[in-house]
């Protein structure tokens, strides 16, 4: 069933959401804000989103929404202190600050979700179809509300939404100046900014969201984190509005895949068991999106994006048997960077009417997207002494470009009872080309095509069956 509210605040495409509840806990760290604010922009173009009074819930699968005022509750540290409360996702931690995305939605594996991450309808996965999708995580500071879509409404966004879809919507800052701070456990020390002006006129606004967070880490496991958001948007007329978003983001954790040995397991020791290894992650991202009001009855949004990211990962080596015999991983002065980047551009569009289709009622919507991404894979051997550089014995680089298109409709059939067909292709075409083995290089391509079927039954205004079949 879903419930309704009276006002909800809908993802890119998202027509109508039932309600998610999350638990209420008090937070481990104590939080002081310091806040100047008046009153919201009205201006929110470059979330991709829009505040309406929803009639007849439209999704033909289930969604879960958690607001700011249920995110503020909880006084999360991590994306993941959020997913952790909604029925249906199982997370595995690492650390606390979550730099890697370890969920899995509809019982798949925490580890490889294979459910899409969006930011403001923007994929956020380093590689999609290239690379690992946990490498990056959208930061809590700057999430205003975290929706998630399971079922066949999911095939509208794709690809990778085999478990479903997770869309961080991002804060606008109000109009005027937050600041906020807390501290809590293993040293943890944070600090934010939250800025933002609208014109006289109501017609365009900017602002700022940024954090920086320190921690020595549970088990040592410290880290270093800083985060900055800038956004702006303006009503040209009433046709056209243009919104864009840049961020930044930076971590340098201190964490490994080495878990304790037996013995100081059992024993509840809590050392980090590789002080010297490191995780760092940086991100580089910016969306411009347009909304053109072609009638009353139609609507094309169009959203560009752009994104690189790099992610360092250095291991010390490990002496095996002295390690067997210690109980503790004895490591050697051999040092190995298993470092890769990221680079990403795209360009999506979407068309939305409303219209009669034999004679019922329908709403239908058009989408196509152009994508390439890049990684670039490297493998550096170095020494302890070294300062991090060394010698590359294993570069790959792997590209690849896709095109999807996606159309749906809406029909009431009844004033009780709805279908929604739809359909998706993804076709793409892979390469990879092995720098150090003489630029060997392979390609492969596929196209496959992704049907679906919903269906909604209104048993009251307050109550609703709801299904679909899909591949």
């Amino acid at each position: 069933m879903h419930l309704k509210l009276s006002r909800l605040s809908l993802a890119l495409a998202l027509a109508s959401v039932s309600v998610g509840v999350a638990a209420q806990q008090q937070a481990p760290a104590a939080e002081a804000a310091v806040e100047r604010k008046s009153i919201m922009p009205t201006l929110e173009v470059i979330r991709v989103v829009g505040e309406a009074v929803p009639v007849l819930l439209e999704q033909t699968g289930t969604v879960v929404v958690l607001d700011r005022a249920q995110i503020e509750q909880i006084q999360p540290l991590s994306n993941q202190d959020v997913l952790r409360r909604i029925a249906g996702i199982n997370v595995n931690s690492e650390e606390e600050t979550a730099v890697v995305s370890n969920f899995g939605l509809r019982g798949l594996s925490a580890s490889e979700s294979k459910s899409l991450v969006l930011e403001d309808g923007v994929p956020v996965a380093p590689g999609l179809f290239i690379g690992n999708d946990r490498y990056f995580n959208p930061r809590i500071q700057r999430v205003e509300q975290v929706e998630v879509l399971k079922g066949s409404s999911s095939l509208r966004y794709g690809p990778s939404t085999i478990g479903g879809v997770v869309n961080y919507q991002t804060k606008t800052p109000d109009d005027g100046v937050k600041l906020s701070a807390r501290a809590g456990s293993f040293n943890l020390r944070e600090v934010g900014i939250e800025a933002g002006g609208k014109s006289e006129s109501g017609d365009a606004f900017a602002g700022v969201v940024a954090s920086h967070a320190t921690s020595d880490g549970f088990m040592d496991k410290g880290y270093e984190m800083t985060d900055v958001m800038a956004k702006a948007g303006v009503v040209f007329n009433d046709a056209h509005k243009l919104g864009i978003k840049a961020s930044r983001h930076e971590n340098d954790a201190n964490i490994s895949y080495r878990g304790m040995l037996l013995a100081d397991y059992l024993a509840g020791a809590d050392y980090n068991p590789a002080p010297d290894d490191y995780f760092l992650t940086d991100r580089t991202g910016l969306d411009i999106n347009h909304e053109w009001t072609l009638s009353s009855s139609s609507t094309l949004k169009t959203l560009l994006y752009w994104s690189e990211m790099t992610r360092d990962y250095w291991r010390y080596n490990v002496d095996t048997a002295a390690s067997n015999e210690a109980g503790r991983w004895v490591y050697t002065d051999d040092l190995t960077g298993n470092n890769r980047s990221f680079d990403r551009v795209g360009i999506e569009s979407r068309l939305s009417v409303d219209h009669q289709l034999f004679g019922k009622v329908a709403s239908s919507e058009f989408g196509v997207r152009y994508m390439q991404e890049e990684a670039n894979d490297t493998r550096i051997r170095a020494v302890r002494s070294s300062d991090r550089t060394g010698v590359n014995d294993r570069h790959i680089v792997d590209s690849a470009d896709s095109v999807a298109a996606y159309a749906q409709s809406r029909i009431e059939l009844t004033e009780r009872f709805a279908v929604t067909p739809g359909l998706r292709v993804e076709s793409y075409e892979q390469t990879r080309v092995v720098l150090t083995d003489d630029n060997a290089t392979a390609t492969t391509s596929n196209t496959e095509w992704l049907p679906g079927v919903g269906a909604t039954y209104n048993l009251t205004d307050a109550a609703q069956l709801y299904g679909g079949v899909y591949r």
